[in-house]
């Protein structure tokens, strides 16, 4: 299923972001939040 992929792609991309913060991933963090 296309939307189980995306959410399961955007969990995993996620999780990424947090194991390794830098400021690129934390701006984008914030933007997806405000969005």
């Amino acid at each position: 299923m296309p939307t189980g992929t995306a959410l399961l792609m955007r969990h995993c991309w996620r999780y990424e972001m947090l194991s390794r913060p830098t400021p690129e991933t934390i701006i984008g963090t914030a933007l997806n939040t405000l969005k």
